[in-house]
């Protein structure tokens, strides 16, 4: 890869050596780290000389180096264009400055700039730190397709609506939409995934090398007793480095950018009203719920009415006895003829009355009781319905890794209860992982509460029984009995199928749950859609059945849709369709079925059914897959995949067309017709010995040497040049972008089945992988809606 000039916005050198180290470790993607890495320094420039001064420097690239890379310029011109255009981006960027929302924020803007801990951050840090997070190219790095996707199509098809957005996170913590009339405010995520801290490293002294490791950690020494281990296990080593881990994922992902995409991966299962919380269910309000809070309450409750009742019957009889014990006095009153009696009886009466008003008073009082402790449980119901949403909060998480499958199998979106202190600060926050924070949170909840409780009664009595109710309550909590209900109750809740998988929840955990991550419910609350989203429903039967129904779907899409990505989901994955992969198709005006039978399926299938292997070539084959094999006799693909044992499709993609040195020379005859070359015949020489050519080549081995070679002579456009040159296989039938870093969507001819399936491909269609797993189709959805 070279630049047409001494770009003062990358620094060419820092970059090449990053991208070599990781393509050396193999731990992360050398693509990420270098559009995190571009992404970055075109941000600071665009801030601090101007974003006119960015885009005519970006005129003189001459690109594109691969198709990703045309990809990343493309997008990177498209938002700075809209920075240098927009009045109301440049609204937004004039009013973001410090002090941003939390400590918390700040902290998360000096990271995603790799920003040392001595530097002061400063108002033009937020907007470098924004506009970066705007460029760097969003991917899938957990199960959370159903946010993921949708978020992609926004930061390539609606930019400003992802500034504003990051704007509202960066100054006030959480996102706000009107859903059902009601105002929905979504705190940010508190987390930024795993990225590569899952990944597994065998032997010591590879991680040094990573600069990402270099940043986070400075200069270590590895112990040979941590490996092998997960990166995540290797950075528990180093405790006094709490933000060691974010650091390091920050070379290939921005924390701003994945921030924002896991807060709107919590529209996918927001609720509103409390009653349709997890939480909820789990405590058991429902007073016929056996073994929960609201059997509790109304056992309580129903005990106190009980013996207030008692009472009330009591002074009843009470202030009928004094009734009775007045009119005597009166009666003996009337017929007093002494005056001395007559005063006596007089004063009698007088205690008498006086006593029968107490006791009306007291009996008064009672019925009051009895119509406040009547009314008592729901009272105390609706208190809790309104300060359980103040103090706890049911966010997505996207590093429950028990909650996740394979990033190529996505499971339930996983979401994890968060106790907020009754504190507004996102970063004071508590996440609940094991049993004992559950109950600790559920305990302190009912302290805090409690003077609010006994304010908001009206009931005197009432207040003294809230403290007995609450200290009742946290008893309950401690009671092993109640977590074993509460899982019962939740895994009752979750029993059905989500999304087609299978829900997972597991038993004596009912603070974190999975959840549908319902892409349709995430679109009416996230972009507040009030119609019903129209959808078109399939179920191909086989590969070649979906590249049809794909392909006239998007020949019949109305104009103003055939530029815009698309949202599609297959039984368990979502991401977006491209019309623009179907540029070929729209051209002709045929049937559909005859056009891909003829420029599709059956050049794929008849190169490489046409194939045979020498003995050479089996040997050369074997080699690369650790076997010996050499037959004395020409072999088919299918054949060779037989007596390897294996599925060789992946390999059989990269190999073939096979190369011979001979195409080396060729290729040198080539170029010199078309540039001056500025190195000698004998230097070329010389860096071809370095090589140490075999005779037999894998096609994208001499692809990527052919690369190399112009980038040694000094001439651009690489990939360009060597794509007209060289001998390609067939193309894929690419359609959709897979979310996930590289990989696209593609449908390919099986040498080793004879058959064709669906693969995830980059974008070149010759590196990829077959979804093996996603051998039963199922039923697939396109939304029509346009982001």
């Amino acid at each position: 890869m070279t630049y047409s000039i001494g770009m003062d916005i990358f620094d060419i050198q820092q970059e090449r050596n990053w991208v070599e180290l990781a393509q050396m470790t193999g731990i992360q993607d050398a693509m990420q780290m270098r559009f995190a890495m571009r992404s970055r320094s075109i941000a600071k420039v665009a801030i601090e000389q101007g974003v006119k001064f960015v885009l005519e420097h970006l005129k003189k690239i001459d690109y594109p180096f691969c198709p990703q890379e045309d990809l990343y310029f493309e997008h990177v011109k498209e938002v700075l264009k809209l920075i240098d255009t927009s009045e109301e981006a440049k609204l937004f960027l004039r009013r973001l400055n410090l002090p941003l929302a939390t400590p918390f924020v700040e902290k998360m803007v000096r990271i995603s700039l790799l920003m040392k801990k001595e530097e002061k951050i400063e108002d033009k840090h937020a907007k470098i730190a924004l506009i970066a997070a705007l460029l760097t190219p969003l991917r899938q790095s957990v199960g959370s397709c159903f946010a993921t996707a949708p978020a992609i199509v926004l930061q390539k098809q609606s930019p400003l609506r992802v500034l504003e957005d990051l704007y509202d996170l960066l100054t006030t913590g959480r996102l706000k939409r009107v859903v059902e009339g009601k105002e929905l405010k979504v705190p940010m995520s508190l987390k930024t995934g795993y990225g590569d801290l899952k990944k597994v490293v065998l032997q010591k002294d590879i991680l040094k090398f990573l600069p990402s490791v270099k940043h986070a950690l400075g200069d270590i020494e590895e112990n040979q007793s941590w490996f092998p281990c997960t990166i995540e296990e290797f950075f528990s080593h180093f405790s006094d480095r709490e933000d060691a881990k974010i650091e390091f994922k920050t070379f290939t992902e921005n924390p701003l950018l994945k921030m924002w995409e896991y807060t709107v991966a919590s529209f996918s299962d927001f609720k509103v009203e409390f009653y349709k919380w997890n939480l909820f269910a789990t405590l058991g309000f429902d007073h016929n719920e056996q073994g929960g809070i609201g059997e509790r309450l109304f056992s309580s409750i129903s005990t106190c009415l009980e013996n207030e009742q008692k009472n009330s019957e009591k002074l009843r009889e009470d202030v009928m006895l004094m009734q009775e014990q007045v009119r005597g006095a009166e009666i003996l009153l009337r017929n007093a003829y002494t005056e001395d009696k007559i005063r006596r009886l007089k004063a009698e009466l007088e205690i008498r009355n006086h006593q029968l008003l107490l006791s009306i008073h007291a009996y008064e009082d009672s019925v009051q009781n009895i119509e406040y402790c009547a009314k008592f449980f729901q009272f105390l119901v609706d208190q809790f319905l309104h300060l359980f949403p103040q103090y706890f909060l049911e966010l997505y998480d996207p590093e429950m890794f028990e909650m996740q499958g394979e990033i190529y199998e996505d499971m339930p979106a996983g979401f994890r209860l968060v106790y907020k202190h009754g504190r507004y600060d996102p970063s004071v926050w508590s996440l609940i992982y094991t049993k004992e924070e559950y109950i600790s949170s559920l305990c302190d909840f009912i302290h805090m509460v409690e003077p609010q409780l006994i304010a908001a009664t009206e009931w005197k009595k009432g207040k003294e029984f809230i403290t007995e109710i609450c200290k009742d309550i946290r008893e309950f909590f401690h009671e092993e009995d109640f977590l074993k209900k509460a899982s019962e109750r939740i895994a009752k809740l979750h029993k059905a199928h989500i999304q087609g998988v299978r829900s997972t929840i597991y038993q004596q955990m009912p603070w974190a749950y999975s959840s549908g991550g319902s892409l349709l419910h995430l679109l009416k609350s996230y972009f507040g859609f009030k119609n019903e989203i129209i959808t078109e429903k399939f179920s191909p039967s086989s590969c070649r059945d979906l590249a049809v129904y794909l392909t006239d779907f998007v020949k019949d899409l109305p104009a103003n849709e055939a530029e815009k990505r698309l949202l599609i989901s297959s039984s368990t994955h979502a991401f977006s369709l491209e019309p623009k992969l179907f540029k070929q198709a729209w051209s002709d005006l045929g049937n559909t079925h005859t056009w891909l039978r003829d420029f599709i399926f059956k050049p794929q299938e008849s190169f490489y059914k046409s194939i045979l292997l020498s003995p050479q070539e089996q040997e050369f084959l074997s080699q690369k897959i650790g076997l010996h094999i050499k037959e004395p006799y020409e072999l088919t693909l299918q054949e060779f995949s037989k007596i390897a044992n294996r599925n060789l499709d992946p390999l059989y993609r990269l190999a073939f067309p096979l190369m011979d040195k001979k195409t080396i020379p060729n290729f040198l005859s080539y170029i010199e017709d078309r540039f001056l070359l500025k190195k000698s015949k004998e230097a070329i020489d010389v860096w071809l010995e370095k090589q140490e050519l075999k005779e037999i080549l894998l096609f994208e081995e001499m692809h990527i040497l052919l690369e190399n070679l112009l980038l040694f002579l000094e001439i651009e456009n690489g990939y360009d040049i060597v794509e007209e040159f060289i001998d390609k296989p067939p193309s894929a039938f690419m359609f959709a972008d897979t979310n996930w870093p590289t990989y696209y969507f593609g449908i390919l001819f099986s040498p080793t089945n004879e058959r064709f399936e669906l693969w995830r491909l980059d974008l070149t269609g010759y590196k990829g992988y077959p979804m093996t797993s996603w051998q039963e189709l199922g039923t697939w959805v396109i939304y029509r809606v346009v982001l």
